[in-house]
């Protein structure tokens, strides 16, 4: 009743599931989810070997699964790729255990197909990678944008810098060209007062002197 019921599990589970010779591959039964995925029909593949079937695309991969396995007892999620019937590679996670069956040593083997996880994987790892550079390439045009902005920054202020300067030189212009004339006019009254006094003594030479010297001096600063 046990290796019946056994049996039926092992036929009826979705999981690929193989019975093998652990010496030479040669395989004694495979469920219908291991021809499914493998796409060989079972009388292709009952007492044919992995090799002879070119199940493991690489041998010395199954070599290292197998060693495991007989020296540990078992071995679990062993990364492997495998080739299918109508040579479409792969990916799965091989779990093996030793077992004793029909009066032999045989090994109890899982495949779990995890291509299409693989792929996603892969395409995952692409896009993250787009993303890096995506923005990567935001952060620099950021930073070249900051640098533009202080260079215009930096140019506006020097143009305010000599607009004001250009508008303090015309202020001075429009200021000298308003003095200039009022400070001709006193200056000609003053000469006219120092030669109607002259060698008069009512004391006015030194403050006609000092309006004449402060005249010349405005005048100098505005020329």
């Amino acid at each position: 009743l046990n290796e019946d019921l056994l049996s039926k599990v092992f036929q009826v589970s979705p999981y690929p599931f193989a019975i093998a010779n652990p010496e030479d591959g040669t395989y004694h039964n495979v469920n219908e989810a291991w021809l499914s995925t493998m796409g060989y029909g079972r009388e292709e593949v009952i007492g044919r070997t992995a090799h002879e079937l070119g199940i493991w695309i690489c041998s010395r991969e199954r070599a290292r699964f197998v060693e495991q396995v007989k020296s540990e007892g078992s071995a679990h999620a062993y990364e492997a790729k495998v080739r299918t019937r109508d040579g479409r590679e792969l990916d799965v996670l091989m779990s093996g255990e030793l077992v004793r069956l029909g009066g032999g040593t045989r090994i109890f083997l899982v495949a779990d197909d995890v291509t299409e996880l693989r792929k996603a994987e892969v395409e995952r790892q692409r896009h993250h990678g787009a993303l890096l550079n995506a923005k990567m390439e935001l952060e620099d045009t950021n930073r070249q944008l900051v640098q533009r902005t202080e260079e215009l920054e930096t140019t506006q202020d020097a143009l305010v810098q000599q607009e004001r300067l250009a508008t303090l030189g015309e202020l001075t212009a429009t200021v000298s060209h308003e003095l200039r004339n009022p400070l001709a006019a006193i200056r000609s009254s003053v000469h006219l007062v120092v030669q109607k006094t002259k060698g008069l003594d009512v004391g006015l030479d030194r403050p006609l002197e000092r309006v004449e010297r402060n005249i010349v001096q405005i005048g100098r600063a505005h020329v």
